[in-house]
């Protein structure tokens, strides 16, 4: 169970690298188009500009990417718990295999003693 959860692990913060990428491609300024006049002097040609969104949109978008924070701080939360109580859970069964170890080995020594002192 622990692997699987350190799978899911390793494939958000994956994901989470693939889309800081895309964000970061989507951001990249496209360059612009330079072109030399006869006399030596660079004429910059008209570059594509983003259209601006509304504050509405802007804020929209703000609301949105906070959102999205919180689900992954949310779910890596839950991972977390998740794996304390597997650690838990491991924890338990280590102490009842001991607690069992123990109770045979002293079952074990009664019974030679039983043997080794005839009545």
């Amino acid at each position: 169970m622990n692997v699987k959860l350190r799978n899911i692990s390793r494939c958000l913060v994956e994901n989470a690298k693939v889309v800081e990428q895309k964000k970061f491609m989507q951001s990249a300024p496209t360059e612009s188009v330079s072109a030399t006049a006869s006399n030596g002097d660079k004429i910059d040609e008209a570059e594509e500009e983003k259209p601006k969104g509304t504050e509405e949109e802007d804020e929209s978008d703000r609301k949105a990417e906070e959102l999205s924070k919180e689900e992954e701080a949310a779910k890596l939360k839950e991972q977390r718990r998740l794996e304390e109580i597997a650690k838990a859970k491991k924890a338990l069964e280590r102490k009842r295999r001991k607690a069992e170890k123990a109770e045979a080995q002293e079952a074990k020594r009664a019974a030679n003693e039983a043997v080794a002192k005839p009545p």
